[in-house]
């Protein structure tokens, strides 16, 4: 959480369409060092919280889940599919809408809109190219779905990490 408020949050939103910009303010403006300070016992229950919850649900989503190997019923088939595949990409499609309708029901707010620099996605891009393909010439098994997507979804959030790093003290018009 420190990572994104502290580094990468102010320079991707500043960095995006101008829709998000203005759906975003208020958590671009939100101070995350002081919340935390004033509700760390909330914080830590919370990071509790989705950890156990993002361990359990896993179990119940990967073949080699503890509640799969254990309950026959995570292997039944529809459509040749298991059924912790099924629930595995429908949380996924099902989180994924819940934050994009979220995004659309913020209030727009038309206050200190930037000026995209382009510069920011030429070194996310570049960052995430070079990650990727590391990732691949070590051995990223690309008849697996999941690996590729994971070998692709780590090193883009580490690319704007790093980006974030160099951009986030610049001042963008």
């Amino acid at each position: 959480m420190f990572v994104f408020h502290e580094i990468i949050k102010r320079p991707l939103i500043e960095n995006s369409p101008l829709f998000l910009q203005n759906k975003l303010q208020e958590l671009k403006d939100f101070n995350w060092g002081t919340y935390f300070k004033s509700a760390v016992l909330t914080v830590l229950i919370s990071f509790f919280v989705g950890a156990v919850s993002h361990i359990l649900w896993d179990s119940m989503t990967h073949w080699d889940g503890y509640m799969v190997q254990r309950f026959s019923v995570f292997n039944l088939e529809v459509f040749t599919v298991p059924l912790f595949k099924i629930a595995q990409h429908a949380s996924s499609i099902i989180g994924l809408s819940w934050i994009l309708f979220y995004i659309y029901k913020l209030a727009e707010k038309n206050k200190n809109i930037k000026i995209i620099d382009f510069n920011y996605w030429f070194l996310s891009i570049l960052f995430a190219v070079v990650l990727i393909a590391v990732r691949f010439y070590f051995g990223t098994q690309l008849n697996k779905i999941g690996n590729a997507v994971v070998s692709i979804i780590s090193p883009l959030v580490l690319a704007i990490t790093f980006t974030g790093l160099i951009f986030r003290n610049t001042k963008t018009n």
